[in-house]
């Protein structure tokens, strides 16, 4: 995969675009014959959908270029009854684990052990892969799967974007003659732990506090007076309003490091760049969805939580 690595995003990149058209003509069918949930908002396991997140006026506004990209249905199942969001998502993450053991064997090929830099972008990354599938079942109360619906923008960076843009930090560190130190390997690693411990511990929060389950690392859970219990305002999420996304940025800047030191290239930067771009967008969409969703209550938690992602400063 590593010394044919152009081909095959070129495959997946084909995959993904077929997979979109069949969904989008089917999506056009089941629309045309009344069996397309057109709210703002899938419900999720936990709780019923909202008067505000039923109203139809943002899909109805769509034109078909939008449809094509956003998806038409919220969580098709189709090809024997699988589950197609979910199916990217491991299609994604399987290929990119691919990719990045292909590139550990090219870079075995000319010495012995793998470099510090290697080690440890190896290592972030699929602790990343493996833990978000471990996780699978809590990622069905994230914004991916209530709010954005099964198109273009899923199917296609599931099967190229995802496997074969998140890596770029790998690629400077395969034959590099430069490397870290072990110091800096373990600093590194920390920095991205640090991440992960943000992400992780908010969406376990919301996960367990949604469903009803205790959670012995955290202490009793607050949430804003108003919201029906849901929204809330302790823990992780006292600290900013999406902190889960700060937490995802630290880890791509923990995943970039390794390639910009070896390599001396800012090309693996835009893999952090990325999730800032997009995590700045979905927030301030978040904002206006949970706006119309939770009222009175979200004004209120947007003054006990001031900062919308990065505490302290944004």
């Amino acid at each position: 995969l590593a010394q044919r690595f152009w081909p095959a995003a070129r495959g997946g990149c084909f995959l993904g675009l077929l997979l979109s058209t069949i969904l989008y003509c089917r999506g056009r069918k089941r629309m045309q014959e009344g069996l397309v949930d057109r709210g703002a908002s899938c419900p999720t396991v936990s709780a019923k959908r909202s008067v505000a997140a039923a109203k139809t006026a943002e899909f109805d506004a769509r034109g078909t270029a939008e449809h094509f990209y956003c998806g038409v249905e919220w969580n098709p199942r189709t090809f024997f009854d699988v589950d197609i969001k979910m199916f990217n998502y491991l299609v994604g993450a399987v290929m990119l684990a691919c990719n990045v053991a292909s590139a550990l064997a090219l870079h075995l090929e000319t010495r012995s052990v793998p470099s510090y830099a290697m080690s440890c972008y190896t290592l972030m990354m699929l602790w990343f892969i493996v833990e978000y599938l471990y996780h699978e079942h809590v990622h069905t109360f994230t914004y991916d799967i209530f709010r954005e619906r099964t198109g273009l923008k899923m199917c296609w960076g599931c099967w190229c974007f995802y496997p074969f843009f998140y890596p770029i930090g790998i690629w400077a560190c395969v034959d590099s003659a430069v490397d870290v130190s072990l110091s800096s390997a373990i600093l590194i690693g920390a920095l991205f732990l640090t991440g992960w411990s943000l992400t992780r511990g908010a969406n376990l929060q919301k996960f367990y506090h949604r469903t009803g389950q205790a959670w012995w690392l955290m202490p009793k859970n607050s949430t804003v007076p108003g919201s029906s219990r849901r929204l809330l305002c302790s823990g992780f999420w006292g600290v900013s309003r999406h902190v889960n996304y700060f937490g995802e940025i630290i880890q791509g800047l923990a995943l970039a490091l390794p390639g910009v030191l070896v390599g001396n290239s800012w090309l693996p930067l835009l893999y952090p760049l990325y999730y800032i771009l997009l995590f700045v967008g979905r927030e301030q969409d978040d904002d206006v969805a949970c706006a119309e969703k939770y009222g009175a209550a979200w004004t209120k938690y947007k003054r006990l939580v001031p900062y919308k992602i990065v505490p302290a400063v944004y």
